[in-house]
Formats: structure tokens, C-alpha cells, sequence
């Protein structure tokens, strides 16, 4: 006489524990990446399952713990406001000697 197996399906169509090979493999059919395995006894395929569901919570919840890294000076698109008190004088290269230059950096260094 055969031993009866339990099966457990962590992630499939269809999650739990069956007592049938043809139950399981309705659960997985056409699942890609599916998570299962067979057990001689159902305590062993409980204790599987909840450990296996426990490792895809985790991983849920670190997903969304993630901060998302923000760049600096990115606001509004990459565009930041500088107010005119900061912003470099505006320099006619016609006339210019570069004396104005050199204030403007030495006074901002």
C-alpha cells in the first residue's frame, strides 16, 4: 500500500495544502514561477507552507518599506528656484573685464 502524501502550493492558481497530486497540479498548471512541494505527512506540508508564505510577506514589506531615493535638486522635474540675490550677474561679453566676475565668486566662495 502506498503511503498517502499531502502537497502544499505556496504560490500557484490556487495556495494551500492538497491531498492529491491532481489537486496540486490544478493549483500550478500554467503558474509560472510557482512554489510547491510534496510531504509524507500533513504536519510537515503545514509547517512548509506557513514558512514559505512568511518569506513572501517579507518580501512584500521590504518592498514597501523602500524609500524612494530622491536626487538633489530635483524638484519640480530637475527645476529648483534661486532666488536673484543668489544667482550670478548676468555679463554683456562685449563690455565685459572681468572684474565683476571675480567679486561675484570671491563674495560666494
Amino acid at each position: 500500500m502506498a503511503k498517502k502524501k499531502y502537497y502544499a502550493v505556496a504560490k500557484g492558481n490556487k495556495v494551500g495544502i492538497f491531498q492529491s497530486w491532481a489537486e496540486c497540479a490544478a493549483a500550478v498548471k500554467g503558474y509560472s514561477g510557482a512554489r510547491y512541494r510534496g510531504f509524507p505527512d500533513s504536519h510537515s506540508a503545514a509547517c512548509w507552507y506557513f514558512e514559505e508564505l512568511g518569506k513572501v510577506d517579507e518580501a512584500r514589506q521590504a518592498r514597501r518599506k523602500q524609500p524612494k531615493q530622491k536626487q538633489p535638486n530635483t524638484v519640480n522635474g530637475g527645476w529648483r528656484f534661486i532666488p536673484a540675490s543668489e544667482q550670478p550677474p548676468v555679463l554683456n561679453p562685449e563690455t565685459w573685464d572681468g572684474r565683476i566676475a571675480h567679486k561675484w565668486d570671491e563674495k560666494h566662495a
